[in-house]
């Protein structure tokens, strides 16, 4: 990502337990953050409800670079969620500059 190749400090917003959503990322950035967070998603639900989709994740063209993160512990619903995330946003609304990451750091993804 570019903001690493400036050579200046970088500004990271870690995620925040179910207050990373738009509203506090738009918010954080309004004090220079470079980087935010997702809240962490859980795959099955994307995967598999539009209802889901619709409130677990939402973005805009001010919230980028970003870290979408996903909990998921079977590799379908990892990936499906993913398909679905690109559609989304990089298909759907031209936008290649969030990136994906796959953990699993609590007993959530692991259920």
């Amino acid at each position: 990502m570019e903001v690493f190749e400036e050579g200046t400090p970088v500004k990271i917003c870690a995620p925040m337990v179910r207050y990373s959503k738009l509203a506090f990322r738009n918010l954080v950035r309004l004090y220079d953050c470079d980087l935010a967070f997702s809240p962490m998603i859980l795959a099955d639900s994307f995967y598999l409800s539009q209802k889901a989709r619709d409130n677990e994740f939402t973005t805009n063209e001010e919230d980028k670079p970003l870290i979408v993160q996903f909990a998921a512990n079977k590799a379908e619903y990892f990936s499906g969620s993913a398909e679905r995330w690109f559609t989304l946003v990089c298909v759907g609304w031209g936008r290649y500059s969030t990136k994906l990451v796959v953990s699993v750091p609590s007993k959530v993804g692991r259920d």
